[in-house]
């Protein structure tokens, strides 16, 4: 029985490290290398994250990020001609950099590169598949949770591109 509740006091300390681990890696070291985030918001490093990553990305991404709309924060992305629960809730982009990038893939495991947040842990991103087959690309939201699931967003970066910003309504 002595065998036993060592056994188990051992798994629990070392469940308690992990988490602290976690803890400090996703809090303090995150924050620590995200720091200044907003200066390169509108500072795309296109070249440097195709070759990182081995992808292609669309020249108009790298136009995208260099607009206003990046530097925009809690609102919603409405698709043209669309009903108010149809509109997609961003929080933040995320900056276009090989430092904010690894950083933000590290903590969501999305497997893409991600653009956006939206504010309840979910990661707006750009599939990997896609960008190395050069096929379109599109737009998914990995929902939070153990499910892992994917809403398609927009089938492609120019669809996506032609959502319109709209402020939060005044009753949420």
């Amino acid at each position: 029985m002595a065998i036993i509740g060592a056994l188990l006091a051992v798994v629990v300390c070392l469940s308690l490290l992990l988490v602290l681990g976690a803890i400090i890696r996703f809090s303090l070291v995150g924050a620590a290398r995200t720091k200044g985030w907003q200066a390169r918001l509108r500072k795309p490093q296109r070249s440097e994250v195709e070759a990182k990553w081995h992808v292609k990305l669309p020249e108009s991404l790298e136009t995208y990020f260099r607009g206003e709309i990046v530097a925009r924060s809690n609102f919603y992305l409405a698709p043209p001609g669309s009903k108010e629960s149809e509109w997609w809730y961003v929080e933040r982009f995320v900056p276009l950099t090989c430092r904010d990038l690894s950083e933000w893939r590290a903590a969501t495991a999305v497997p893409g590169l991600p653009i956006a947040i939206d504010g309840s842990k979910g990661t707006y991103y750009i599939p990997f598949e896609a960008l190395r087959r050069h096929l379109s690309f599109p737009i998914l939201l990995r929902l939070p949770g153990r499910k892992r699931e994917d809403k398609s967003v927009a089938t492609s970066f120019e669809e996506f591109m032609q959502f319109e910003p709209r402020e939060v309504p005044a009753d949420e």
